[in-house]
């Protein structure tokens, strides 16, 4: 049987909006402002790429970089797992997992980062892989 997978992609960044990272010094309405608008542009992008969400009970999480520039300028993984935060509870009130606490999250695996040369081939996939 093979495992079902949720593939959502944003094209144009390398990483989640630097105001949802865990870096991030914004006043917490700021941060608030930004997470939604991250969550709404999600949703687009998950309407104009036909992709189907359906539940999972138990789900692994796959994050990737396409960046420009050296490595060391690509957010770090601690932050960017941070600032995808916004989707997973994106994906909890779509009913994609009843929460994502590690009962059903069993996973986020480390953030593959792929260095890229032009910035239009920048962007972040995420993978929900059930397991």
């Amino acid at each position: 049987m093979s495992k079902r997978i949720i593939k959502i992609e944003w094209h144009g960044r390398q990483s989640p909006p630097s105001e949802v990272s865990g870096n991030s010094t914004a006043h917490w309405q700021a941060k608030r402002r930004k997470k939604q608008a991250w969550q709404d542009e999600t949703m687009i992008n998950i309407l104009n790429q036909n992709v189907t969400l359906f539940e999972m009970p138990r789900a692994t999480i796959q994050y990737t970089s396409y960046h420009v520039g050296e490595p060391e300028n690509a957010m770090d993984e601690d932050n960017f797992i941070i600032g995808m935060k916004a989707i997973q509870d994106l994906m909890v009130h779509q009913g994609v997992f009843p929460d994502d606490s590690h009962r059903y999250v069993k996973g986020i695996q480390p953030v593959k980062y792929v260095r890229v040369s032009k910035m239009k081939d920048r962007k972040v996939i995420m993978e929900i892989i059930e397991v």
